[in-house]
């Protein structure tokens, strides 16, 4: 079963899984944790490829003042799409050798639309008609948004360009005013368009061990039942 957990920058994804990773362990359920940025390759001219592509997504900012961020964001964007095809194929094969396993994905390609329709202006369901024959269809069973106040998530990281949209053209008056606003675009917007996702609301207010019980609780109800293909 595969299980896509998505949530603003600063959400508390990754803590939460921990919290679940170790409930499913405890309960004997064989699960993985799986970020975005984990592909393995087996051959070296394959990795060294691979390292090519991660750098052109997450190692090289926008240069201040580009002149025509829309078509920089879609070429960027195309570049994320062939990366999660390559991260789809990781994971499918990871379920062909482990069918019974859990795995749990950090974030999604669903986040990386919502962004670049902010960027570009184009539409999420263009966006999603670009992507999703790219990377092809994983068999997701459950796809979890875990819905956290910007205000909170604000505090608990130091923020990148990329996370308070200077990149994107989005300003503030502070650092934290502007993660805080831009943040809030990305979370109104994920909710509006992606209705399919359910909804840990006011996360902030839970522990992260709370919440990951809450999770497992959906996992093991989910079970081999209902799965979506996306």
């Amino acid at each position: 079963m595969i299980v896509v957990v998505e949530g603003i920058d600063g959400a508390g994804k990754s803590t939460v899984l921990r919290y679940v990773m170790d409930n499913l362990s405890q309960r004997q359920i064989s699960a993985a944790l799986v970020d975005k940025h984990d592909v393995a390759m087996s051959t070296e001219i394959d990795k060294r490829r691979v390292e090519r592509v991660r750098e052109l997504i997450w190692g090289i900012d926008t240069p201040q003042g580009i002149q025509d961020r829309q078509r920089e964001a879609y070429f960027k964007y195309l570049i994320i799409a062939a990366w999660y095809r390559l991260l789809a194929d990781y994971i499918s094969e990871r379920m062909r050798r482990s069918p019974g396993d859990v795995i749990l994905l950090d974030g999604w390609y669903f986040r990386h639309i919502v962004k670049t329709h902010l960027r570009t202006g184009m539409t999420v369901d263009a966006l999603y008609a670009i992507v999703a024959p790219v990377v092809g269809t994983i068999d997701i069973g459950l796809k979890i948004f875990l819905d956290t106040a910007p205000e909170a998530a604000a505090t608990r990281k130091d923020y990148s360009d990329h996370e308070v949209g200077y990149l994107d053209g989005f300003e503030g008056y502070s650092r934290r005013n502007a993660f805080v606003c831009y943040q809030s675009r990305i979370r109104q917007c994920f909710l509006k368009e992606f209705s399919d996702f359910t909804v840990i609301r006011e996360a902030e207010k839970r522990t992260a061990a709370e919440n990951a019980e809450w999770m497992v609780d959906h996992i093991l109800r989910k079970g081999s039942l209902g799965r979506e293909q996306v």
